[in-house]
């Protein structure tokens, strides 16, 4: 099974932005993406959702609890 961090790296870099200029996005630090992607840290329940809808996919794909990733509207 899939875990967040890669997940959420996949998709970080499908989006060709760096973790410095995705972090600004969500006005966040680029240690803060970085320890998500690592696997340090994970995100509250609010940024998590924010997440999933920036990239179109459910909270379930993104926790590794689905294939379906595609989010419907």
């Amino acid at each position: 099974m899939a875990q967040f961090k890669d997940l959420f790296t996949e998709l970080r870099r499908d989006t060709g932005l760096s973790q410095e200029d995705f972090a600004a996005l969500f006005h966040q630090s680029g240690s803060t993406i970085s320890s998500y992607e690592t696997g340090r840290n994970q995100p509250s329940f609010d940024m998590l959702i924010q997440y999933a809808d920036y990239f179109n996919v459910t909270t379930d794909y993104l926790l590794g609890l689905s294939l379906i990733h595609i989010s419907e509207p």
